[in-house]
């Protein structure tokens, strides 16, 4: 029940107490005596009724009766209006009442429609979220689908793939009647892990490092002969070098090129010498001998086999395989190993010439490195003269001539101040070549291992002369070449041969 229902109720049912009291109060009136507050009314009514009597005198005198009546009803509104008024107060006190309650239900309406509010945005939000959750259901549902699409076709195709190989493999049995009639033929990579290009670069690199220990740090106990060095640069045309440590890079990158260079021209009067019973000697020349008959052949005689064509590289490769695993090893004598005569007497030449230019003062280190000297010399002639060799196409080395470009690409060195500067650098010395396919041809080169090279800064080219062209002269000149470095070992190794 509403606060204003419960106000009117109790206003109708004060109405009613209220007339029923004034009849009581009349009827109590005419059995009891007046009270005080009436006996003064009395009075005073019975006074102005004297005085009106008095200003009146020809009016009839009133009647006690009349008066008692007259008197009872003033009683009566009185009580009425003093009923009425108390009423009122409680009337007010309930309105107070009716208030504070209003007002207290208007604060909790607020916070009710606050609360409301923020009820009907939080299902705005879930009907969204709603709808966003049917909407990837649906994208999911259109996925699987997909899927399901997908796997199925995936089935065919692994079915038809299936097929496929069952009819490959009918048609590989086939091909293999006629295959096995060309072996291996028409395959030109070799069997052989160790001439397998990855590893041929592998074994370069190696080759590379074991040179540069063999030549030594040039630092410790191991002394540089500077007068046998001066020698050494006027053979290759350099004319001048001081006694600074900062030369020894240098003087080492001129040792590992003394080195190769040493090897390189024995194993060449090795090969050329036409009375030597070496088989290395007999097996590689007359490979390539009948390789090249081979060529003159096929081009000569007509023909659509895919056999002859290829023979010639078939039996280069075999033979240079062979040559590359075997050629130059120990020698098997009355059931005994002795060393290879050209190691043996290459291995002196070499270890005199480097004693010339550095001296090892300790002996262990000595007879340490100069064990080194017969594994290097049969590694350079297995690389340069049989491995290369080996490869299809046949691989080829090269060196930079001196006063060229430093190339990152092409060269590898010492820079002294990082890449910055390659710009300003040129190639003052080759110390190991280039090696790869189509070496002349930049669009088409392909480098298995980048030439080794020491530079110099253009402003210094100027004060080392040119080592090729130093050399070619000294060919054309014979009269006024220096002696080769070489000639003096070369001599003493012959002597006690």
């Amino acid at each position: 029940m509403e606060p204003g229902d419960d106000f009117q109720t109790n206003h109708d049912g004060r109405m009613q107490k209220s007339e029923e009291m004034n009849i009581y109060n009349i009827s109590n009136t005419n059995d009891t005596e007046l009270s005080s507050t009436t006996r003064e009314n009395l009075v005073t009514s019975s006074d102005d009724d004297n005085s009106e009597n008095v200003n009146k005198n020809n009016e009839e005198d009133i009647s006690h009766d009349d008066v008692f009546k007259a008197l009872k009803i003033k009683v009566e509104e009185g009580n009425k209006l003093s009923l009425e008024n108390e009423e009122l107060k409680k009337e007010i006190s309930s309105l107070k009442r009716s208030i504070k309650y209003y007002q207290k239900n208007y604060v909790d309406n607020n916070k009710y429609k606050n609360l409301h509010d923020e009820n009907q945005e939080l299902i705005q939000k879930l009907n969204e979220s709603n709808k966003e959750l049917q909407n990837y259901k649906n994208y999911h549902e259109s996925f699987n689908k997909e899927i399901r699409e997908l796997q199925k076709e995936l089935d065919t195709k692994n079915e038809d793939i299936s097929d496929l190989k069952e009819s490959n493999a009918i048609l590989k049995e086939e091909a293999s009647k006629y295959q096995s009639a060309l072996g291996a033929a028409a395959n030109f990579r070799t069997s052989d892990d160790k001439n397998h290009s990855v590893q041929l670069k592998k074994d370069i690199l190696s080759l590379q490092d074991t040179i540069e220990i063999y030549v030594t740090n040039l630092k410790g106990n191991i002394e540089v002969n500077f007068e046998e060095v001066k020698k050494l640069l006027q053979y290759y045309g350099y004319h001048k070098i001081t006694t600074e440590s900062q030369s020894k890079p240098f003087i080492k990158a001129i040792l590992q090129r003394f080195v190769l260079d040493i090897i390189f021209e024995q194993a060449r009067k090795y090969f050329e010498n036409k009375d030597t019973t070496s088989l290395e000697t007999v097996v590689l020349v007359k490979s390539l001998d009948l390789c090249s008959t081979l060529r003159e052949f096929s081009e000569a005689r007509n023909g659509t086999d895919t056999i002859t064509p290829i023979s010639s590289i078939k039996i280069r490769q075999e033979a240079c395989v062979a040559l590359s695993n075997r050629g130059f090893s120990e020698i098997i004598e009355n059931s005994k190993t002795i060393e290879h005569n050209f190691i043996e007497f290459v291995k002196q030449i070499l270890n005199k010439s480097l004693d010339k230019y550095r001296t090892i003062n300790d002996p262990a280190k000595k007879q340490s490195v100069e064990n080194m000297a017969a594994n290097i010399i049969r590694e350079v002639v297995r690389l340069f003269w049989f491995r290369l060799r080996a490869q299809e196409p046949i691989i080829k080395s090269s060196w930079i001539d001196p006063h060229i470009k430093i190339d990152p690409k092409t060269m590898t060195g010492r820079w002294e101040k990082g890449e910055e500067d390659i710009d300003n650098l040129i190639v003052d010395l080759c110390y190991f070549p280039m090696i790869g396919l189509d070496l002349d041809n930049p669009t088409k080169r392909k480098l298995y291992t980048r030439a080794k090279v020491f530079p110099r800064y253009k402003e210094k080219a100027n004060s080392y002369a040119s080592l090729f062209s130093n050399m070619v002269k000294s060919v054309m000149t014979t009269e006024t070449k220096p002696e080769s470095p070489t000639q003096h070992a070369e001599n003493d190794s012959e002597h006690k041969s």
